[in-house]
């Protein structure tokens, strides 16, 4: 059994859902089953799908260095720039710090931009603090690795 499935089947337990349910219209008991013993792996759109009816973020099913982590991490953060885009500035500040709470155990650079945009959107919600210390984070991370990218934003 992978890690992935190991914490799924556990939260699944914990709130006393069966795999029908935690499936729902959209998930079959099979699929969930074969996810839950690792013969699977599912898709970023699944996990963050599972993550929600577990009622946990993303990053507690992928704490392991992984393509599948690896892969969410650039989902979430384009995700995060999207919502800044349209306006959706409290969704943004929860999808940067969910990234970030992840990025943190695999990739320095990542981090650096999770902080960044983490501050952006903490700056349309007028904590400026708040803002400034995580913009100020997001550039110590992104000079330490020398992601001139990341200081674009800055």
């Amino acid at each position: 059994m992978s890690l992935l499935g190991e914490r799924i089947r556990s939260r699944r337990k914990e709130l006393g859902l069966t795999q029908s349910q935690l499936g729902g219209k959209d998930l079959s008991k099979g699929f969930i089953s074969l996810v839950e013993t690792g013969r699977t792996k599912p898709s970023i759109e699944t996990l963050l799908l599972l993550a929600g009816r577990l009622q946990k973020s993303v990053g507690y099913f992928l704490e392991e260095d992984t393509p599948l982590s690896r892969k969410a991490l650039r989902v979430m953060l384009a995700s995060g720039w999207v919502a800044q885009k349209r306006g959706e500035f409290t969704q943004a500040a929860e999808i940067f710090e969910q990234a970030r709470v992840i990025a943190r155990q695999h990739d320095e650079a990542v981090e650096a931009e999770c902080y960044i945009g983490l501050g952006a959107a903490l700056g349309f919600l007028r904590q400026f603090d708040l803002a400034r210390r995580n913009v100020q984070r997001g550039k110590e991370l992104a000079e330490a690795t020398r992601n001139a990218q990341h200081l674009v934003r800055v």
